[in-house]
């Protein structure tokens, strides 16, 4: 028995040795990559704070028309005011709407309701806009382990605040942030920060992206992929954060306290159209910007909202792609490329838009947004330069200047929030019903049906 036992052969570690091999090849992609610890001080944090008041002042300014401080868009009244003024702060954050929960939006219309109705739109306005620069300082920040240079770390980020994509539909409102928050969420969870307050500041921005869209079911992969490549008692904290908003939005549903019945006519079975419309409509907006792309489609409630690729449109669409090839092009040639992070945002440029209109049945204007942005930031990575590479390449002076012209051109449009009607009229209508003191309501129209209670009209 002891010779069979002296006989048998040890076991080999070559399983064990090709798994450490894999997950170090793994962990030696470009993700999750390590930020370098850069002490907050004063020369820091006052370009900073400049940055982000003259981003909100110009993100408030795109709307025309009324303009942002004499309007209000969408949900923000009809729901979203109307409820803070109507229900308690803990009512009303955790009333759902359209089947999921809105948190970072009604905490800001809770912060509204604390000025004269007069100016509540206007206030809502300005946090919309001041939340979507943080997000772009957000990003910028983030970028720096992934961009040396500092043209393309603007390139990825200034777009969240003036994105190019979407504009009518999230400009500016409180009810579409979750848009530009899904693009921070990516970027979030990239985010290795090397400080205390970075980790704070990851923790929070994925909780709230959790509990404001339930489209943040998406970025699960990246999330698992961080935890098996650089795991860490942060990566754990991002997945309890994620996952608990995630919980939230479909548990929600699941037990009843949600539902989005009579919300569009789902598509999950058609894939192909999925991509068909990511290639027709995403990658034109994400190069060539809004209104260099589109015809005359009109946003209509799905599944009414159609549409109708005109022969110019086609040319810009092939157009667009050709840009794309030429960049790739380029970047085998002249730079550098972060393939890993070029992939994987677009991936989820696919991933997310597939999701969001299959679920809708439609390819709803508002969806552009965090797709688009994404798209961008596959491309910047994709042109990134060699180390040191000063001056720029002709390739990337190139691209790097039509971003910025894109983005230029669209930075005002004429959206449909543009023509109207004005709040001031709104409320003086408002003001005329509740001159009745049996009154207890009066109905306003925003171009959205908007109930106000006479008490806050009388005030």
């Amino acid at each position: 028995m002891s010779n069979l036992q002296l006989s048998t052969p040890p076991q080999s570690t070559m399983p064990a040795d090709e798994a450490r091999g894999r997950l170090d090849r793994l962990r030696g992609l470009e993700l999750f990559v390590p930020a370098a610890q850069r002490p907050i001080t004063r020369r820091r944090v006052v370009p900073a704070v400049l940055a982000l008041l003259a981003g909100t002042a110009l993100a408030v300014s795109r709307t025309r028309g009324p303009g942002a401080l004499n309007s209000i868009w969408a949900e923000d009244g009809q729901n979203f005011l109307h409820d803070a003024l109507t229900k308690s702060p803990i009512d009303a954050i955790t009333t759902p709407f359209n089947g999921y929960w809105h948190v970072l939006p009604r905490l800001l219309a809770e912060i509204a309701v604390l000025v004269p109705l007069e100016i509540a739109p206007a206030v809502l306005s300005i946090l919309a806009a001041l939340v979507t620069t943080s997000l772009a300082l957000l990003v910028y920040t983030i970028s720096g382990a992934y961009f040396e240079h500092t043209v393309f770390r603007l390139a990825v980020a200034v777009p969240v605040a003036f994105a190019p994509a979407g504009i009518g539909w999230v400009e500016n409102n409180v009810a579409t942030l979750q848009f530009p928050l899904l693009y921070g969420l990516f970027w979030t969870l990239l985010w290795a920060p090397a400080t205390r307050t970075g980790r704070v500041v990851a923790l929070v921005v994925v909780a709230v992206a959790g509990l404001t869209s339930p489209l943040a079911l998406v970025f699960i992969p990246l999330v698992v992929a961080r935890l098996i490549m650089r795991p860490s008692r942060l990566g754990w904290g991002v997945a309890a954060a994620l996952g608990t908003g995630i919980a939230v939005q479909f548990g929600g549903q699941a037990l009843g306290y949600a539902s989005r019945a009579g919300l569009g006519e789902p598509r999950y079975t058609d894939p192909v159209w999925a991509v068909y419309e990511y290639m027709t409509r995403v990658v034109p907006v994400g190069v060539l910007g809004e209104k260099w792309s589109f015809d005359d489609s009109v946003e209509r409630l799905c599944p009414e909202f159609v549409v109708h690729h005109h022969n110019e449109h086609r040319l810009l669409v092939l157009a667009s792609w050709v840009m794309v090839a030429a960049v790739v092009y380029a970047a085998v040639r002249v730079a550098r490329p972060a393939w890993a992070l070029a992939i994987v945002a677009g991936g989820f440029s696919v991933a997310l838009w597939s999701t969001s209109i299959m679920a809708l049945g439609c390819s709803a204007h508002r969806y552009l947004t965090a797709p688009a942005l994404l798209l961008i930031a596959a491309l910047a990575a994709l042109m990134r330069p060699k180390p040191g590479a000063k001056p720029l390449h002709t390739a990337t002076v190139v691209f790097l200047t039509f971003m910025a012209v894109v983005l230029v051109v669209n930075l005002r449009t004429d959206g449909p929030r543009a023509k109207g009607p004005k709040w001031s009229d709104a409320l003086q209508d408002a003001r005329s019903q509740c001159a009745d003191p049996s009154r207890e309501t009066a109905k306003v129209y925003t171009r959205w049906a908007v109930v106000l209670p006479c008490d806050a009209v009388r005030r």
